[in-house]
Formats: structure tokens, C-alpha cells, sequence
């Protein structure tokens, strides 16, 4: 398994925090994408949070889909900070 950056860690743990704040999990993740028209399984879905590396597009879809307004980014400043 390919080791994750640190960008691709605070992608995965940004959606992650955003499924457990609206309790959801890929299942009910999956259902409600479909809804705003993205077709994915819940195991693409798991495959995609997982790896980190998605686009920002996929990003936004998961926002609309969660019905989020705001993403806390703050530790992103962080991850530049180390770099």
C-alpha cells in the first residue's frame, strides 16, 4: 500500500470527520451522492477516502451530498508550516 502524504491524510481525514459528524457511513454516503446525480458503490467510495488522493470535484460532491457549508481547514496551515 502506497504511503499517504500529509495532504492526502488531511483529505482522508477531513471526509472522514465530515461521515462521522453526519453519521453516515459509505453505504448511506453512496445513497445520498446518487441523489445530487454521482454514481458510486460504497466500496469505490471507501477505496477513494481511503487512498486520500481524490479531486476536488469528488471533494464537493461529498460537501453537497453531506448538505456541509463549512469545512474546517485549519490544519492545512499546519501541513505548510512542516513543509
Amino acid at each position: 500500500m502506497k504511503r499517504l502524504t500529509p495532504w492526502e491524510r488531511e483529505a482522508r481525514r477531513i471526509v472522514k470527520d465530515l461521515m462521522e459528524r453526519e453519521d453516515v457511513n459509505y453505504k448511506k454516503l453512496a445513497v445520498k451522492l446518487d441523489a445530487v446525480g454521482v454514481v458510486k458503490t460504497n466500496t469505490n467510495l471507501s477505496n477513494m477516502v481511503q487512498g486520500g488522493a481524490f479531486s476536488l470535484a469528488f471533494f464537493l460532491q461529498v460537501l453537497a451530498a453531506l448538505e456541509v457549508k463549512e469545512v474546517d481547514l485549519s490544519n492545512a496551515t499546519k501541513i505548510v508550516d512542516r513543509d
